[in-house]
């Protein structure tokens, strides 16, 4: 059987061994063996979301400070950047 560690807070331990975690001596934290009741699935440690800042934060306009969105030329298909606000363009 597959032991699933769970973080479970100092105040709801008694919940937890409720539903059927235990306490695993060696390391201090809870887990279930097998399925994880439903009662508990709050406490199943998620994966980080890891963010990819530098697609977040968009080019902005020199000439009002407005962003700017992508934008592809019909007559070659290269892209540029055009303000949403004041409709000026850069090359990407």
């Amino acid at each position: 059987m597959e032991k699933t560690y769970l973080d479970v807070p100092h105040a709801h331990r008694e919940y937890a061994a409720r539903f059927g975690a235990v306490s695993d001596q060696s390391t201090g934290r809870y887990f279930v063996l097998g399925e994880v009741p439903s009662e508990l699935y709050s406490y199943v440690p998620k994966e980080p979301r890891h963010r990819n800042y530098v697609n977040e934060v968009g080019q902005q306009c020199a000439v009002c400070g407005a962003a700017m969105e992508i934008r592809e030329r019909r007559s070659d298909r290269s892209l540029y950047y055009r303000c949403v606000s004041c409709l000026s363009m850069l090359p990407v």
